[in-house]
């Protein structure tokens, strides 16, 4: 008798941005978020789900937030974003920064206060990097 591996992933794409998007949209439909976005370095958006303009902005401020060294500057650089996505406060936003290949990505979660657990960002920051490595490999 042969035993056929159990895959969980239901849903997958050979497209590496695709499967990035599957990834965050999994986990925001899954655990109720309005937005995950990922943005390299320049502010650009790599990927995300939810709303594809508070996406945009998220992933324009995500640099100048990673550069925040203090929660005056930080605070200073939310309200900016306020103007763009009036409904992102300090509690229902969450940043991380993570390096894939020596370049910084930035993870912005949007959902509600409270709502924002460390798994979800644990999730995508995991998810990202094993897609971004399988299509790095695949490339090499």
């Amino acid at each position: 008798m042969s035993v056929i591996p159990f895959e969980r992933r239901r849903r997958r794409s050979t497209n590496t941005f695709e499967a990035i998007k599957m990834q965050l949209e999994y986990i925001l439909e899954q655990q109720g978020l309005k937005n995950f976005t990922l943005g390299d370095e320049r502010g650009l958006l790599v990927a995300h789900a939810g709303r594809a303009d508070d996406a945009h902005v998220l992933a324009a401020y995500a640099p100048v937030i990673a550069n925040c060294h203090d929660k005056a500057a930080y605070y200073d650089v939310l309200d900016g974003v306020k103007s763009h996505v009036p409904e992102i406060t300090a509690e229902n936003v969450a940043f991380r920064t993570f390096e894939v290949e020596g370049h910084p990505l930035h993870l912005i979660i949007h959902g509600e206060a409270g709502r924002l657990a460390q798994s979800d960002v644990y999730r995508a920051v995991n998810g990202v990097k094993r897609i971004l490595g399988e299509s790095a490999q695949v490339a090499a």
